[in-house]
């Protein structure tokens, strides 16, 4: 999601996870990007960017995809959702992603790989006056 930055000493990092629990069923991986510096930064992101200032011991629970950034006092964990037929019938996984306060959080309503998805099935559908018809 890290774009670019504006300021100064910026620096891109990374981090382990605390289990691999969350490794496996946060969707973040066993390494997380931090960032550190002043200024500006700009993130890349699909859809509306909600922004969440969390209290302490508050809790965020989200789709694991939409997680785009948090503060580093915020606290990444999982928590399981529904069962079985959730996950194989209702298009869900197994697993939430839970983000704990105190805290800054950003969240985005549709992660890049189902932007890219959706303007796939849009393209493929034709729209657009772009010809396509035969010459005579």
């Amino acid at each position: 999601a890290f774009l670019a930055a504006i300021g100064d000493d910026w620096h891109v990092d990374i981090r382990t996870v605390r289990s691999v629990g969350i490794a496996c069923c946060a969707g973040q991986g066993v390494f997380m990007n931090t960032l550190h510096g002043q200024g500006m930064v700009f993130l890349c992101a699909g859809g509306t960017v909600m922004t969440k200032t969390l209290a302490a011991g508050e809790e965020l629970v989200v789709e694991q995809q939409n997680i785009l950034a948090f503060e580093k006092t915020v606290e990444l964990g999982i928590r399981r959702f529904g069962g079985c037929l959730i996950c194989c019938c209702g298009g869900q996984g197994l697993f939430n992603a839970v983000l704990t306060g105190p805290g800054f959080v950003m969240i985005r309503t549709m992660p890049l790989s189902k932007l890219a998805m959706a303007l796939r099935v849009q393209g493929a559908q034709g729209g657009g006056g772009g010809g396509g018809g035969s010459a005579e």
